[in-house]
C-alpha cells in the first residue's frame, strides 16, 4: 500500500539497489500486410540471415514464407514442435543488406508487448519508454520491466538516502517466456543468461 516514490525510506539503511542495464534491441519484424502481429527475433546477436530463430504466435508450418517488411521470413524448422518458435532465413528486398544486424537496424521495431499498448503502431517514443533509464548494454529482446518504476529522479532519491546504485548485465532472451514442457518444474530446462 506504498508507492515507488516511497522506495528509499522502505529499504534498511545504507541498501544496495541492483540494476540490470541490458538495453531492448529492435527484435520485432512487422508481417506484411500488417496487421499488428511480428516475428519476434530471439536469438538478436546472430550475424548471419540463415538459422535467425523467432517466436511466431500465428505458428507457419516449414515451407510457408512470412512476408515482412524489408523482405520475407522463410521457415525451414519447426525448432519446439506445438509451440510458437521457428528458425529460418530472412531474404531481403535489397541485396546490400547481408547481415541480421543490418536489416533489424533498418527494418527492425522495438518488441512491444501487448500489455504495454496493443491499441496503437509502434513509434519512435518506444525506443525510449521500453527502456529502464539507465539500460546501456544493448542485448534484450524484452524489456527487464521490473525496473521501469525507477525514474532518473527515483535513482537520485535513492543515492541521496545514501543507498548505493550497482549495474550488472543481464540480458533478457527467450526463456522469458518459455512455458514449462514438463511436468515438474525441476526437470525444465532453462535458457542460459547471457
Amino acid at each position: 500500500h506504498r508507492m515507488a516514490d516511497d522506495f528509499p525510506e522502505l529499504l534498511p539503511e545504507r541498501s544496495l539497489v541492483v540494476v540490470n542495464n541490458s538495453a531492448v534491441v529492435k527484435a520485432a519484424l512487422r508481417r506484411i500486410p500488417d496487421d499488428g502481429t511480428y516475428l519476434h527475433v530471439v536469438n538478436p546477436f546472430h550475424t548471419a540471415l540463415s538459422r535467425v530463430t523467432c517466436l511466431c504466435p500465428w505458428k507457419p508450418r516449414t515451407g510457408t514464407s512470412v512476408p515482412i517488411r524489408g523482405g520475407r521470413f522463410d521457415v525451414e524448422t519447426v525448432t519446439e514442435p506445438g509451440r510458437d518458435l521457428r528458425t529460418g532465413t530472412i531474404v531481403p528486398d535489397d541485396p546490400a543488406v547481408t547481415t541480421l544486424g543490418e536489416f533489424m537496424a533498418r527494418y527492425g521495431d522495438m518488441p512491444i508487448p501487448i500489455y504495454v499498448n496493443a491499441q496503437r503502431d509502434p513509434d519512435a517514443s518506444d525506443a525510449t519508454d521500453y527502456q529502464n533509464v539507465y539500460a546501456s548494454a544493448p542485448g534484450s529482446v524484452a524489456c527487464p520491466t521490473a525496473g521501469l518504476h525507477l525514474t532518473e529522479s527515483r535513482i537520485k532519491a535513492l543515492r541521496a538516502a545514501r543507498h548505493e546504485v550497482a549495474e550488472v548485465t543481464l540480458h533478457i532472451g527467450y526463456g522469458t517466456w518459455r512455458s514449462l514442457a514438463s511436468e515438474y518444474v525441476d526437470e525444465h530446462v532453462m535458457d542460459a543468461e547471457v
